[in-house]
């Protein structure tokens, strides 16, 4: 019982967000839910890996589509959306005085990586001991506290997946288990789709870490997951993502939005995810449509 208040919490928060975003508060949201599963990771080691050849990929801009199907729909939800924000009343703000603000100063920084393309999609995590893992399309590298770089490695090969260029990541590190955990996806296609989790198997980023496979298209429906968003609790990490056909150029094979689960003890002492252990929730609609592009947010524990 407590899994699930923790679970209907959860569900609750993204759904709120969303409705928020829409400007609606009122409607009916539905969702279902499986449970797929995993295989047991992969050891892969940071210290003794081979720096292995990583391509540099830049992207070519391209004219939008026509607006139509999810992205006129959208625009119409912000233009309801401003519409409200009009609208709406509450206590008087008092005057505005101009003050100059003091600009902010660059205590210390060192150079990470040039950028792969547009976007990079960076990101980064600290230790509570200083070392910082950052991320960024295709790549993963270590640095100290002083911006020394201690290792430099391609998301595929730090992944198990040698060849695979991985795109979207995210990192954080955990100060209740003191573990890095790596999520990021790899694939384009409903045949190739996966989403990777790196979790480290110690506080040390150089050391082992525990390389999780999951499907990008668990549900077998022909798509491939993109875009994802990543929060930790107290017991589980949840992984957002996008669902789109094979061939969609500029979110116009957009499917649904979805959620993952995951049992967050199970993947920090590196042991394989049960079927109880995850959680896919799937079909998540709102007054009839699919919910595009939710986002978790943190809330307590």
């Amino acid at each position: 019982m407590t899994r699930w208040v923790r679970d209907a919490r959860w569900l609750w928060l993204f759904s709120s967000c969303w409705l928020l975003y829409t400007g609606s508060a009122a409607g009916q949201s539905t969702f279902a839910v499986a449970a797929p599963g995993g295989a047991a990771p992969h050891q892969t080691q940071l210290h003794s890996a081979t720096p292995d050849w990583v391509p540099g990929l830049r992207t070519q801009a391209v004219a939008p589509p026509q607006p139509a199907g999810h992205r006129s729909r959208l625009a119409a939800l912000k233009d309801s959306l401003k519409q409200l924000q009009q609208h709406c009343t509450g206590p008087a703000a008092g005057p505005l005085r101009p003050t100059a603000a003091q600009p902010p100063q660059l205590l210390s920084g060192f150079f990470g990586f040039d950028l792969p393309g547009v976007p990079n999609d960076d990101d980064l995590a600290v230790s509570d001991a200083g070392q910082v893992v950052s991320v960024m399309n295709g790549r993963v590298a270590v640095h100290g506290e002083n911006g020394t770089l201690l290792r430099v490695q391609s998301l595929g090969a730090f992944a198990g997946a040698p060849g695979a260029i991985g795109f979207d990541p995210h990192v954080l590190f955990d100060p209740l288990s003191q573990r890095f955990l790596v999520v990021f996806l790899t694939g384009r296609v409903a045949s190739q789709s996966r989403i990777h989790v790196v979790v480290s198997a110690t506080p040390d980023a150089l050391g082992s870490w525990h390389a999780y496979q999951l499907s990008g298209n668990p549900l077998n429906d022909g798509t491939w997951t993109d875009y994802p968003g990543i929060a930790l609790t107290q017991d589980e990490l949840f992984i957002t993502g996008n669902t789109f056909t094979d061939g969609s150029v500029n979110n116009t094979g957009f499917r649904q939005s979805t959620i993952w689960q995951l049992n967050k003890q199970r993947l920090v002492s590196g042991q394989p995810l049960q079927a109880s252990d995850t959680r896919y929730y799937h079909t998540i609609t709102h007054n009839g449509q699919p919910v595009f592009c939710k986002l978790p947010r943190l809330v307590g524990q």
